[in-house]
């Protein structure tokens, strides 16, 4: 995320993850997980590719849903491909 200062007033932009686009799964660990009270993906594969079907973003993190897959998983856990 880039911080933009514009007139002493600080805007903040989203750069990633965009609904539509693939992600690559890194594998999470439990404190990314559990930052923010994300759900654990189990069910995805290392290296594994995902379409991001929404996206959630916070003051400190992004939850991504995927398509087919229930749940809202930490965008940490992700690679914009």
């Amino acid at each position: 995320m880039e911080i933009l200062c514009v007139m002493r007033t600080i805007v903040q932009g989203y750069f990633g993850p965009q609904p539509g686009d693939i992600v690559e799964y890194l594998g999470c660990s439990k404190e990314q997980r559990n930052w923010g009270n994300n759900d654990w993906p189990y069910m995805c594969i290392v290296g594994g590719k995902y379409m991001v079907e929404e996206i959630e973003v916070h003051s400190s993190h992004t939850k991504l849903r995927l398509r087919g897959i229930v749940g809202r998983f930490n965008s940490v856990c992700f690679q914009k491909r």
